[in-house]
């Protein structure tokens, strides 16, 4: 159901965006959706380059995630020297990879909302934040996948740990830079989950590695009792 739910919500909202409390609150005159909201929002945490730039800093290992996730894949197909030999789930992080790539092109030109300042004097498309965006689907993406990098349970469990810390932190970081609207922070979120849930739903499941070994334990047959020699009569 939540599968569903994510992108339904995403549609919903950015249609909201573009046609709810629509009015002039930005640089050079520029629309904004929900302006009520986002002109409150904006203007009670003001901006602050720090933030802009810890959120850079935290986003680069989500693209190390990429980068890893494609050497393995090579690594994988070399040595199994066929495509059909190859893990599934290579195939689908490299499908969901490209679709987070043109989600991204296609915002950038329907412009829905502007940055509420400007950048370097250029007005630039804001809806929906981009780093949000790619820490949401590059973050989630590698827990999903975690068994292709390591099988030690506890490694996974730190990696996921960090993974949803960085999360947060660019999520948060991303707001008080000041360089978004409110909303567009929540579009990144729901189309990023939207995106994740969509990989989820649709990528073979692979059983963590203590449920593989529980499951080879459980599939090993007891050793039957010996039984004891019947008694000889005289």
């Amino acid at each position: 159901m939540t599968s569903f739910l994510f992108p339904l919500l995403a549609l919903v909202f950015t249609l909201l965006v573009k046609f709810v409390d629509v009015a002039a609150i930005g640089p050079e005159g520029s629309l904004v959706g929900f302006a009520s909201l986002n002109s409150f929002v904006h203007s009670s945490l003001g901006v602050h380059s720090l933030f802009g730039t810890l959120s850079d800093l935290l986003l680069i290992p989500a693209f190390l995630t990429v980068l890893i996730f494609c050497c393995l894949g090579v690594k994988d197909l070399l040595q199994k020297k066929s495509f059909k030999q190859v893990s599934p789930h290579f195939f689908y992080l490299l499908g969901f990879y490209f679709l987070i790539a043109i989600l991204y092109v296609v915002f950038e030109k329907l412009a829905l909302n502007y940055r509420p300042i400007l950048i370097d004097g250029v007005l630039e498309p804001s809806f929906p934040s981009s780093h949000t965006l790619f820490a949401v689907t590059l973050y989630s993406s590698a827990v999903l996948n975690l068994d292709l990098l390591t099988k030690n349970p506890q490694a996974q469990k730190l990696l996921k740990r960090f993974s949803f810390l960085f999360l947060t932190l660019v999520v948060v970081f991303r707001l008080l830079s000041g360089v978004h609207w409110l909303t567009d922070i929540l579009g990144g979120l729901v189309w990023g989950f939207a995106l994740v849930c969509t990989l989820a739903r649709s990528q073979p499941r692979t059983p963590a590695p203590h449920a593989k070994s529980a499951s080879k334990s459980e599939s090993k047959p007891e050793p039957k009792p010996k039984s004891k020699p019947a008694p000889k009569t005289a």
